[in-house]
């Protein structure tokens, strides 16, 4: 009887299922531990993407940045360049100035078409003579102001200004007419 009791004890253990509970609370427990330890891999992963995708938009950024300012660096180059040729463009003109006055066709001539060669080379890396119409401060320079019939009229070019690129790389020294105070009056003292 006693076997049988062990038996039946053995059978009742199984039943109850004891002895397979606790291997089955350690599989659960190796589970869970194994399913937290791929949780946090899973997120230290995200956040290295995260990190490498940051630093790869950091890294364009940067290209960018110092694309722009090597270009920058170039104009800034092509701007001094230019700046130490405008001296030679002003001696073609008051050289062509004074050979027109000497009377000295072929000669003038054969500067003219040397000055025009010149500008349109330079004008090829973007030099442009700036326009001689009203008076405007960022571009002309105020050489000495005289009485005209308009305010603000640009009466005589001294010396021309240029641009590059749209950046005034010398403005323009003109005389500029003003209205005399009398005829300031006139129109008023019709009214």
């Amino acid at each position: 009887m006693n076997d049988k009791k062990t038996e039946s004890d053995t059978e009742r253990n199984q039943d109850n299922g004891e002895p397979n509970d606790r291997a089955g609370r350690d599989e659960e427990k190796k589970e869970m531990e194994l399913k937290k330890l791929l949780e946090a891999k899973e997120e230290e992963t995200k956040d290295l993407k995260n990190k490498l995708l940051y630093l790869q938009a950091d890294f364009e950024n940067f290209r960018k940045r110092k694309e722009k300012e090597s270009a920058e660096l170039r104009k800034m180059a092509l701007i001094d360049f230019m700046k130490g040729l405008l001296p030679v463009l002003d001696d073609f003109e008051a050289m062509e100035k004074n050979l027109k006055d000497a009377g000295h066709e072929v000669l003038v001539n054969g500067l003219l078409a040397l000055k025009k060669n010149f500008y349109e080379t330079l004008a090829r890396m973007g030099l442009r003579e700036i326009e001689m119409k009203e008076f405007d401060p960022n571009l002309h320079e105020v050489e000495a102001v005289v009485p005209a019939d308009a305010d603000n009229k640009i009466v005589e070019i001294v010396r021309k200004g240029y641009t590059v690129n749209g950046m005034v790389l010398r403005p323009a020294r003109v005389i500029v007419g003003k209205k005399a105070e009398e005829q300031r009056s006139k129109p008023d003292a019709g009214s």
